[in-house]
């Protein structure tokens, strides 16, 4: 068996690693950036130090804030259309999944002349890298920030497709656990079960290589210590912090591997990865 890996260009972790967004920016030798978030985080203050930091390098900074939840092909055309209005150089996503996978899309889509109707539909392939992306998760779970993976939805069809290609990895990666710490518990809790689930799903699939061992092995060892801990108490840094590396090392799990049966299932049957993963763990058991 061959085996490679795709991964991030630079991954900037710990505690105020956001006070770092203007030099990783500049060093683009970019002057506008477009970032793209959901409401949510937008209403939760977390873009405030970010767009203060980049403006006062003298970076211009546009913000596109109506990502929804599984973002559909037609709203991710239209914040792709919002973000060449404001001649986006670089794009910048912050939030969960939905908004990083959204500017991973736009990004590429900003080099490429390709429909991403026609992509979805395995019509067209891009050709050209994006521009730069920065990807600064607020959430430890999707790992969507160290993969080349974007899912849209296709509701026509009652379909959520991954748009997979190693030329939407992300540039550079801020993983900040102060981004994360005002997570209600529930969100902690589901976010982290799904990161949880990447790393074991990556780690027992035919897949799996010395790569993925490696990035597994450390994510399911950060998580189980550390998720209950944040649940209880969400201000405590360290286990935000081992959440959210954790969270990264799923991600990172995913680009070298692939997740197996809990989330196949879990998209066509709307059941909680949680409940599928102990059945299908169960299973597993008794094939092996």
């Amino acid at each position: 068996m061959t085996y490679s890996l795709f991964h991030t260009n630079k991954v900037i972790a710990g505690v105020d690693s956001i006070l770092q967004i203007a030099d990783v920016v500049k060093s683009f030798d970019v002057t506008n950036v477009v970032i793209i978030t959901d409401q949510g985080v937008f209403n939760a203050g977390l873009i405030n130090e970010p767009k203060a930091l980049l403006e006062k390098a003298g970076i211009n900074v546009y913000i596109i804030n109506d990502t929804p939840p599984e973002p559909p092909v037609d709203k991710v055309n239209d914040i792709y259309k919002t973000a060449t209005q404001f001649n986006a150089q670089m794009i910048i996503g912050i939030g969960g999944g939905s908004a990083m996978d959204t500017a991973k899309l736009v990004a590429i889509l900003l080099n490429n002349n390709v429909l991403l109707r026609d992509v979805v539909d395995g019509k067209s392939k891009f050709k050209n890298r994006g521009i730069p992306t920065l990807m600064i998760p607020t959430t430890s779970g999707t790992g969507s920030e160290a993969t080349q993976n974007s899912i849209v939805l296709v509701p026509e069809r009652e379909l959520k497709v991954g748009i997979v290609d190693e030329k939407m990895l992300p540039n550079c990666v801020i993983l900040d656990p102060k981004m994360t710490i005002g997570l209600p518990k529930h969100i902690t809790a589901n976010t982290g079960i799904d990161a949880l689930c990447h790393a074991v799903e990556c780690y027992i699939s035919k897949k799996c290589s010395p790569f993925t061992e490696m990035f597994a092995l450390k994510a399911i060892e950060l998580i189980a210590k550390s998720i209950r801990i944040a649940y209880n108490d969400g201000q405590n840094l360290q286990a935000r912090e081992n959440m959210l590396l954790g969270s990264y090392l799923g991600g990172a799990s995913i680009a070298t591997s692939s997740t197996v049966a809990v989330h196949a299932l879990s998209y066509p049957l709307g059941v909680n990865i949680i409940f599928l993963m102990v059945y299908l763990m169960q299973f597993y058991y008794l094939m092996s």
